[in-house]
């Protein structure tokens, strides 16, 4: 009995309280209605419930995360869309672990998963998620090197090793990692240029975009930069990533061009808007959809509050030489 009252008393003593953590929970959603395409009915659809949460801890620590809950035809599920663990030796070094957006581009690193953030209903054709018919690697699984505000033009970079295309949340799906270098210079309080590279070596077997398995091993090369002004009333920022591709052992090379343009013009509490997407797929290349796609949106977008707005917008889409398809989206997006 003794030896029970001893055992006790030590687990008394070291189950001490946690120290307070300074913790933040958000939640983002939206609703969305169209006009209907060709062949398909006017329809209301529900956005994702984002659940973002961040917190601070002793030591340099902190912690994020980003659950999603949304649903297909039949219906929900819950997806995690971002999950680090950071620690922070300075602004120049921080070291992150876990699940986070690729630093591929501009739009991609700083619009997630809250509509109510982003200047438009949905993302460029480029940055699209992968659920969502997305060609390029948004998400990666691994071990991320970062920091900013580095010297008089206030550099910053992102170094990233990890789980490439085709891997799960669990474990790669071959010996070989994705590897993402990023830089860009905040030249001044409105311009902002960078640029980045990505590697990686895909497997036979690996799911494409399409759907289907690539039949053979290739190396996937992403280069690319972007501009981005931002001036008082007035927002620019265009995109661009060449996608080139090698089939292995000594197979030909394949290069695509995938581009995206905004510029807005806020009056008010109004926003118009306008942007261009484009993806010029090669048509003989193994991994990427043999297409050619161009997507133009005409929109406005009005603070309804500070955490609300309401969103119109005209889009007007075409594949490859075909005619133009064009409809009406409107959507209210929230966050609180």
């Amino acid at each position: 009995m003794a030896r029970y009252g001893t055992l006790l008393g030590l687990l008394l003593l070291v189950a001490r309280p946690l120290p307070a953590q300074e913790a933040h929970f958000h939640m983002f959603t939206d609703v969305v209605g169209q006009t209907g395409r060709t062949g398909s009915p006017a329809s209301f659809g529900l956005g994702q419930f984002d659940a973002f949460i961040t917190a601070n801890f002793p030591q340099k620590l902190s912690f994020l995360s980003e659950t999603v809950i949304e649903g297909d035809s039949r219906e929900f599920a819950v997806d995690i869309e971002r999950l680090m663990v950071t620690y922070t030796h300075a602004p120049s070094l921080q070291i992150s672990v876990g699940k986070l957006h690729t630093p591929i581009g501009r739009w991609s690193t700083s619009y997630h998963h809250g509509t109510v953030l982003q200047p438009t209903i949905d993302r460029p054709l480029l940055y699209r998620f992968e659920d969502d018919g997305g060609v390029l690697p948004i998400h990666t699984v691994g071990l991320a090197i970062s920091g900013h505000e580095i010297g008089p033009l206030r550099l910053g970079y992102d170094l990233v090793i990890g789980n490439g295309i085709g891997s799960n949340h669990q474990a790669d799906n071959n010996r070989s990692k994705s590897v993402t270098l990023a830089g860009y210079s905040q030249m001044t309080s409105s311009l902002r240029i960078g640029g980045s590279w990505y590697q990686d070596h895909l497997t036979a077997g690996t799911r494409r975009p399409t759907g289907d398995t690539l039949g053979i091993d290739l190396d996937l090369r992403l280069f690319g930069g972007y501009g981005h002004y931002s001036r008082g009333p007035v927002e620019v920022l265009v995109e661009y990533q060449r996608a080139t591709s090698r089939e292995l052992p000594d197979g030909p090379r394949h290069s695509s061009n995938l581009w995206t343009g905004y510029a807005g013009f806020t009056v008010g509490r109004w926003t118009p808007y306008l942007r261009l997407d484009g993806l010029e797929l090669d048509r003989t290349e193994r991994y990427f959809p043999n297409e050619k796609r161009r997507l133009d949106v005409v929109g406005a977008r009005v603070d309804l509050t500070s955490s609300a707005v309401a969103k119109l917008e005209w889009q007007s889409e075409r594949l490859g030489f075909g005619k133009r398809t064009s409809w009406l989206v409107g959507q209210i997006a929230i966050g609180f």
